[in-house]
């Protein structure tokens, strides 16, 4: 059975456009929405206002060298620019892609979106703090970590069943789950499917390794830090409508203010 479920995944996988073509309809829908185009009232996009304040907020930490020892040490001027670009269209373009109701995992439309955003940016966070440089990667690796749910939503649904009763007996984490019931786990599809659009090699090890980062090769720092991230998100329960991300990671890093005695 599970081969067979394998094969079905493979051909999802091998049947998905380029992800040429999905930033390029990304590009249109944001087009026409700006013309206030009604077929496309629904999509947010650059105007989600809770994405843009997290972008906003994290470049100014940025912008003032922030970093995991103190202000100054790792400036991060690129940030401000390309690099926060290239983030924003990416994020953007695979929000339609990454956004529906994912049933084998009990998530909402929203759900993983919003953990992609969030674990993207806590990426980017830890990337700074710890001083990796390819802050863009560590964007991109924790923006696509679990995007292999995606692609194995509707096959592990008909599988639920099993898939539960896995997990409840408690000895096996959720992706070892799916590989016993599918013979394939989320890592791997989304290291797959980052593979077909031609992602860098470091940031399809990071997707394929997020739940191992030991196992990593390449660049075994930003597994461990596309790991860090997911389970920093996990653990807070983080979504972009509760807490200050970006606040909450970036600490407070200024010096300390002497009070004044009141006497």
């Amino acid at each position: 059975m599970p081969r067979k479920q394998v094969n079905r995944v493979l051909k999802k996988i091998n049947e998905l456009p380029p992800f040429s073509e999905i930033a390029n309809d990304a590009m249109v829908a944001a087009r026409l929405g700006a013309m206030g185009g009604k077929e496309h009232e629904g999509d947010k996009g650059f105007h989600d206002p809770k994405f843009a304040k997290q972008i906003l907020q994290m470049t100014s930490f940025a912008s003032y060298g922030f970093s995991g020892l103190k202000a100054g040490h790792f400036e991060s001027k690129s940030l401000l620019d390309e690099d926060v670009l290239r983030g924003i269209m990416l994020a953007f373009s695979l929000q339609e892609f990454i956004s529906r109701k994912l049933s084998a995992y009990e998530l909402t439309e929203s759900d993983l979106w919003e953990h992609s955003i969030n674990c993207g940016l806590s990426a980017w966070m830890v990337a700074t703090k710890i001083g990796y440089e390819d802050l863009e990667a560590a964007f991109v690796a924790g923006m696509m970590h679990d995007i292999g749910k995606v692609i194995l939503d509707e096959i592990l649904y008909e599988e639920k069943e099993k898939y539960v009763d896995i997990i409840s007996q408690g000895s096996l984490m959720p992706a070892e789950a799916e590989r016993e019931v599918l013979g394939i786990d989320h890592a791997e599809v989304g290291a797959r499917i980052a593979e077909k659009w031609r992602f860098s090699d470091k940031v399809i090890e990071a997707v394929r390794c997020h739940h191992q980062p030991e196992l990593a090769v390449k660049d075994p720092d930003l597994s461990a830090i596309v790991h860090l991230a997911d389970c920093i998100c996990i653990s807070l329960g983080l979504t972009l409508n509760s807490g200050n991300l970006v606040s909450l990671l970036a600490g407070d890093f200024a010096e300390p203010q002497v009070k004044e005695s009141a006497g």
